[in-house]
């Protein structure tokens, strides 16, 4: 059980991370449209004061940020699928393991020992 602890600990620290780095992406995504909201409402300010170039400067910079934010989104939802979908695999290996455990050792297995 002790030879477990490493790995027990090790994982924890990368849910940790991944739920750092969830949280900052979450904030940034806000962060990022809540700008380009701003960005465009002052971009139809300047466009009608007649000055366009500025209306078309805060415009590509809008569009630039609300392209990050999207891959911001698009990452994010990518690494949870991938995340359910290694979870999936873990539990399908993990009774696989205990089904071949049973075929080896002709006794059935706890439930959750390995």
């Amino acid at each position: 059980m002790y030879d477990q602890l490493p790995g027990v600990l090790a994982g924890l620290d990368r849910v940790a991370v991944a739920d750092a780095v969830c949280v900052r992406a979450d904030i940034a995504d806000r962060r990022a449209n809540d700008a380009v909201g701003r960005a465009r409402d002052l971009a139809r300010v300047a466009e009608e004061a007649g000055i366009p170039e500025v209306a078309a400067s805060l415009r590509a910079a809008a569009d630039e940020t609300a392209a990050n934010a999207t891959a911001v989104d698009v990452t994010v939802r990518a690494v949870e699928r991938a995340a359910a979908d290694a979870d999936r695999a873990a539990d399908q290996l993990s009774y696989a393991t205990q089904q071949a455990k049973v075929a080896l050792y002709g006794v059935p297995i706890a439930s959750g020992a390995q």
